[in-house]
């Protein structure tokens, strides 16, 4: 997207009377060509700080992050499994899955890969 130029739409001299050009003498001031403004957009400037450098990330950085979701402020942590928000518990830190069920999912999922990784490995 277009960054808005920002600044003053035309110089003036101060004077009402006679300003130095105004804003129809002026080609380069034709505001159906101007991209939108941040505010107008609904963007403040630090969101607008934070997504442009979370996309100058490379890819597979980007890719190792854990996936977040943010609800009304808060940053959920979403479930390996089933991308569902994991539940906060009472204390310590949040967990990697959203239930008893998505635990064991992935605990069978890596006991397969394991296995596959042996078998490939086994000579003959």
């Amino acid at each position: 997207m277009e960054r808005a130029t920002g600044g003053q739409p035309y110089q003036s001299t101060g004077c009402s009377v006679q300003p130095v050009e105004t804003p129809a003498e002026d080609p380069l001031h034709d505001e159906r060509d101007l991209p939108p403004t941040l505010s107008e957009i609904g963007i403040n400037y630090a969101q607008s700080s934070r997504w442009q450098a979370i996309a100058s990330l490379p890819e597979e950085v980007f890719a190792s992050f854990p996936k977040t979701r943010n609800v009304f402020g808060m940053v959920e942590k979403l479930c390996k499994v089933c991308e569902k928000p994991v539940p906060r518990p009472r204390r310590g830190p949040v967990g990697d899955y959203c239930g008893r069920a998505c635990k064991q999912k992935a605990y069978r999922l890596r006991e397969l890969d394991r296995k596959r990784r042996l078998l490939s490995q086994r000579p003959g």
